[in-house]
């Protein structure tokens, strides 16, 4: 017990370093960590412009929720063009009450739209539209795209790999 009152200080020394170890511990493992990834897109070529259909897949990595408000791709010249989130039919609930008399009650199911909230360590594929001027120019060197995501908590830069295209369209 002796040996305690002598060494107070040092003591005391060693719990304010340990906890401020924590401290930094903790702010760096509740830091936003988002992964984005491209499963296919594909390319639909019209008249006037050209819309890029990129499936991607976002990963929440960190412990704390994030929010995506805004998804934008930077095209060769250096100008970043927003994205359109395509809702997408996902399916319905039917609710007949009785369905010998009444009309039946049906609820669509679409997919998602801005902001895309993820909960802490969660993951989606959402499917993503980019209309673009004919003469733009996505492709950097080696087939990559780079796209800018803007959440709630910090904006960060992504420099992907393309797939193959899985088709070319000129329909619309």
């Amino acid at each position: 017990m002796e040996w305690l009152t002598l060494h107070k200080d040092l003591i005391l020394f060693f719990t304010s370093l340990f906890a401020f170890g924590y401290s930094i511990f903790d702010i760096f493992s509740k830091r936003t960590n988002v992964k984005l990834e491209i499963a296919e897109y594909y390319l639909y070529q019209g008249k006037d412009y050209d819309e890029y259909t990129f499936c991607i897949n976002i990963d929440n990595n960190s412990s704390s929720p994030i929010s995506i408000t805004k998804l934008l791709i930077m095209e060769k010249n250096g100008l970043f063009t927003r994205c359109y989130l395509v809702p997408a039919y996902k399916g319905e609930t039917y609710f007949p009450r009785y369905p010998e008399t009444d009309l039946p009650l049906t609820n669509r199911i679409l997919s998602a739209s801005f902001p895309i909230n993820l909960a802490a360590s969660e993951s989606t594929l959402q499917r993503i539209v980019f209309k673009l001027d004919k003469n733009a120019d996505i492709y950097g060197p080696n087939n990559t795209v780079t796209f800018q995501v803007i959440t709630n908590k910090r904006n960060k830069t992504f420099i992907l790999h393309c797939p193959y295209e899985k088709a070319i369209l000129s329909t619309f």
